[in-house]
């Protein structure tokens, strides 16, 4: 069967409503064009191999009600990025990673980077045998590229894409349950707490000294970077008593007491700081010192 070729966003939001659940698309690239190629193991499995241009995707809280659905589907990030929002988790998906979501409650994915190109998988609920709160516990979790179990299923998904029209019917079903039994494997691995909040803790203070200098640092980029939801990142501070953002900003300032002691202008250290802007630094300083970074160091030096 030849790859659904599709160059407006009202056809690809009906080839994609077909294949996964009703959705809506919208904000499109511009010149969106996509192809989608979509391979039946079974009733209870497909894969779909797309590629497009940049686009946003929801399944709506009125399309969960005027189209129930139960499946679960999980995307192979195979180039670009992606964000996908569910179950009050928000987490950025870099190529190479994976990640669930169920039909049954409302998603958005926020493809709209250009070079989309992505393996989905559509599984019957029904035929995991996998316990409803694991699954829900895993959508909207982003499973890291450097998983082994997830770059073995990857490999698998692709091989059977590729030869499932080879493949007679029985064969199909076989391989289509040892796929099944591969992706319960992961939810049950996943679901578990597989990085205590200590060993979390020391991922996420290790990347924001290693970036504190830099404007990006936030809880966004916090939990892409360690693989985890934002969600995680607020969990694993709460258990220290801290915000993050409170935690980064008095990283921020401890720095730059030691940079303005040294001698380094407001401008100079505000830089340094993860600061674009020396007036929006001038207002961070004041908020902990309740005073200017001038009026501090005068202080300091018994001026």
């Amino acid at each position: 069967m030849s790859p659904l070729k599709v160059a407006t966003v009202e056809e690809w939001e009906a080839a994609s409503s077909l294949s996964f659940a009703p959705l809506n698309c919208r904000e499109a690239s511009p010149g969106f064009t996509g192809q989608m190629d979509t391979r039946e193991l079974s009733p209870r499995l497909s894969i779909s191999s797309t590629s497009s241009g940049g686009i946003r995707i929801s399944r709506t809280a009125s399309l969960v009600r005027s189209h129930p659905s139960d499946d679960l589907l999980m995307t192979l990030q195979l180039a670009s990025e992606g964000q996908l929002t569910q179950n009050g988790r928000s987490s950025s998906v870099p190529a190479g990673a994976g990640v669930f979501y169920e039909t049954r409650r409302p998603y958005e994915i926020d493809n709209r980077q250009d070079g989309q190109r992505q393996f989905t998988v559509r599984v019957a609920r029904a035929a995991l045998d996998v316990a409803d709160s694991a699954v829900s516990r895993t959508c909207g979790e982003v499973i890291s590229p450097r998983s082994p179990e997830l770059r073995v299923l990857r490999t698998t998904i692709a091989s059977l894409h590729e030869e499932c029209e080879e493949l007679s019917i029985e064969a199909r079903e076989d391989l289509g349950d040892h796929v099944l039994d591969m992706i319960a494997s992961l939810i049950r691995r996943q679901a578990r707490p597989s990085m205590s909040t200590p060993r979390l803790m020391r991922g996420l203070m290790a990347h924001i000294e290693e970036n504190i200098h830099s404007p990006e640092l936030n809880v966004t980029s916090l939990a892409a970077a360690c693989f985890v939801s934002e969600r995680s990142v607020y969990e694993a501070f709460a258990g220290m008593g801290y915000a993050p953002a409170a935690y980064i900003t008095n990283l921020r300032m401890q720095q730059a007491e030691r940079y303005l002691m040294e001698g380094r202008s407001v401008q100079v250290t505000a830089g340094l700081c993860g600061y674009s802007d020396p007036s929006t630094f001038i207002r961070a300083f004041r908020r902990v010192h309740h005073t200017t970074p001038k009026a501090w160091v005068d202080g300091k030096r018994g001026r």
